[in-house]
């Protein structure tokens, strides 16, 4: 007698059911983490952005930097902020070192809203605490980190901290290395351009913040400052 091989028409139709519940519950929680994780996906992406540039540095022997841009060649603010790795070479042409895009890398492009913004804001009478050494700290610097970071999200939460009063209006700013790996005592851009705390990463929607996330940058490394 011989066996039977095939689906009949009910087995078929049971499966492509299944089928059609699974993607509509896989691309529901897909868009429900994507919606989530704009400025934290953009930290971490960030943070590599960084790495990226550190290493370029001690590989090359030269000053590194990630400039950090907002608007365009007009003036005009952009859908989001954009990131470029740049180096600190000479210039033959005309005898003179400047800074220029790393050639053959390519600019890490925000959208959807996503805004760098310089520095850590100031929550009324709360600034940022002082540096501290990462790798010792103690327990009351983690605390009044901790602390400061709470106040930070409780402003944004109730969105009395716009885009404009976050910073994301300020364009060109950098975040330097030197070939040993971290920020330099003496950085070659000007220093109202060089971002020394942290920075705070928003997401809008026209004027109101979506999303945010609170990056304070390690002094040692330049990179992100975390607390275990």
């Amino acid at each position: 007698m011989r066996s039977r091989n095939a689906f009949t028409l009910v087995e078929m139709l049971a499966v492509v059911g299944i089928m059609l519940v699974l993607m509509t519950v896989t691309f529901g929680m897909f868009r429900l983490f994507a919606e989530r994780t704009g400025p934290d996906a953009a930290m971490a992406r960030i943070q590599a952005f960084l790495n990226g540039a550190r290493s370029h540095a001690a590989a090359t022997g030269r000053d590194a930097r990630v400039e950090f841009k907002s608007r365009d060649t007009r003036n005009d603010m952009m859908q989001g902020s954009t990131l470029a790795l740049q180096e600190y070479y000479y210039n033959a042409s005309n005898s003179r070192w400047e800074w220029r895009n790393v050639p053959g890398s390519q600019a890490l492009a925000f959208r959807d809203g996503v805004y760098v913004c310089r520095g850590l804001p100031n929550v009324g009478s709360a600034t940022p605490p002082p540096p501290v050494d990462p790798r010792n700290p103690r327990p009351d610097d983690v605390a009044r980190w901790r602390q400061y970071e709470q106040q930070v999200f409780g402003k944004i939460e109730t969105h009395a901290l716009s885009g404009k009063e976050l910073g994301a209006e300020h364009d060109g700013f950098y975040l330097e290395f030197c070939p040993a790996g971290f920020p330099p005592a003496n950085p070659r851009t000007n220093d109202a351009d060089i971002v020394q705390d942290g920075l705070t990463i928003i997401q809008l929607a026209g004027r109101r913040v979506t999303g945010h996330a609170f990056y304070a940058l390690n002094t040692n490394t330049g990179t992100r400052l975390v607390f275990e």
